[in-house]
C-alpha cells in the first residue's frame, strides 16, 4: 500500500505540481515548517508562491492564474492568530459583498467582536493589506484608535456602520488624523517587516534576510542545509544561517548550561546542538535573529 501511494503522489507531482503542492500546502498549514519546506520546494519546481491577500486569499492554499502562468495564492489559515471563525467572517462578508477597498472599509464592514485586534494586528503584519498602505502606518492607525478612546467593538455594539462616522464630530476629525497618519508615517524597516512574516508564517516569504549575503555566505559555508544527508555524517561541514530559536537547558551530572538551536539557510533548517564548552565562550553571539 506504501508503494502505490508513493507512486499515485509522484505521478500526481510530475504531471499536477501545482495542484499537488497546493494540496499539501493546505494539507500542512498549521505546521510552519512543513509549508517553509513545501515554498522551498515550490521555488525548485518554478512555482511562484503569493502572498496572502485579503482580498484574494480563501481558507486554505488556493491555485490563482496570473496571465500565462499559474501561482499559488497562501491560505489566511496559514497565518498565526488568524483562527476558523475570524476567517469565516473576512469571507462571508467578502463574498456576499464585494472586495474591501481600505482598511477603514475593512474594519468598518466585519464583525469585530470576531476579528479582534489581534488577528487585525497579524494580518497587517503578515502583509495581507498592502493594497491599503504601509504595514507599519496602519499598526499606528490602530494604536491611535485605542490611545484616543475610540474602541471599535463598542462602535459596532452601537451599530454604526463607520469607524469614521460623519455624523460624529468626534469621529470627524479622527478620520482626518487617521487619514494623515497612512500618508506621513514611514515604512518599517525591511528587517522588521521579515521578522513579522516569520513569526506569523513562520518562515519568510518574501525575501530571505540572508539573500543580500549570498556571495559572502558562498565563500564561508561547504554545504546548503538541504544539502546535507547521511553521507556527510563521518565529516566535517560549515553552515551559515541565521539563529530562528533557541532552547537552553543543563547537563544533568554537573548540570551545565548548554543549548539546542534552530539554524536556517534559504534551503531549510536544521537542529544544532551546541554542548557546555562551546556554548561558555559563545553565548554572547548566539541570539535569534
Amino acid at each position: 500500500s506504501y508503494a502505490v501511494f508513493a507512486y499515485q503522489t509522484a505521478y500526481m507531482k510530475a504531471y499536477f505540481p501545482v495542484e499537488f503542492m497546493t494540496a499539501v500546502m493546505t494539507a500542512e498549514s498549521d505546521d510552519p515548517d512543513k509549508i517553509a519546506a513545501a515554498v522551498t520546494e515550490c521555488a525548485k519546481m518554478k512555482i511562484k508562491v503569493l502572498a496572502p491577500d485579503i482580498n484574494k486569499s480563501e481558507t486554505g492554499f488556493t491555485i490563482e492564474e496570473q496571465g500565462r502562468e499559474r501561482g499559488i495564492r497562501f491560505g489566511l489559515s496559514a497565518i498565526k492568530n488568524v483562527g476558523t471563525a475570524a476567517i469565516e467572517a473576512i469571507l462571508s462578508e467578502r463574498n456576499s459583498k464585494d472586495e474591501f477597498k481600505s482598511l477603514n472599509d475593512f474594519v468598518s464592514r466585519v464583525n469585530l467582536r470576531v476579528v479582534n485586534r489581534k488577528t487585525l494586528d497579524s494580518l497587517i503584519k503578515a502583509g495581507t493589506m498592502d493594497m491599503f498602505g504601509k504595514r507599519n502606518a496602519m499598526l499606528k492607525v490602530l494604536d491611535d484608535l485605542k490611545t484616543s478612546n475610540v474602541s471599535l467593538s463598542k462602535k459596532v455594539a452601537e451599530g454604526q456602520g463607520s469607524l469614521f462616522d460623519k455624523s460624529d464630530q468626534s469621529f470627524d476629525v479622527a478620520s482626518s488624523v487617521i487619514d494623515a497618519e497612512l500618508e506621513k508615517t514611514p515604512e518599517a524597516p525591511r528587517e522588521e517587516i521579515l521578522s513579522w512574516e516569520r513569526e506569523l508564517l513562520g518562515f519568510y516569504l518574501t525575501e530571505h534576510p540572508l539573500s543580500k549575503y549570498a556571495s559572502k555566505i558562498s565563500r564561508i559555508a561547504s554545504t546548503k542545509i538541504d544539502e546535507i544527508d547521511m553521507q556527510l555524517a563521518s565529516k566535517t561541514v560549515r553552515l551559515a544561517g541565521i539563529i530562528m530559536s533557541i532552547r537552553k537547558t543543563f547537563t544533568k551530572v554537573r548540570q551545565e548550561e548548554m543549548c539546542f538551536l534552530k539554524l536556517a539557510d534559504t534551503t531549510g533548517a536544521v537542529e544544532v546542538i551546541v554542548f557546555p564548552k562551546v556554548y561558555t565562550i559563545s553565548r554572547e553571539f548566539i541570539a535569534p535573529d
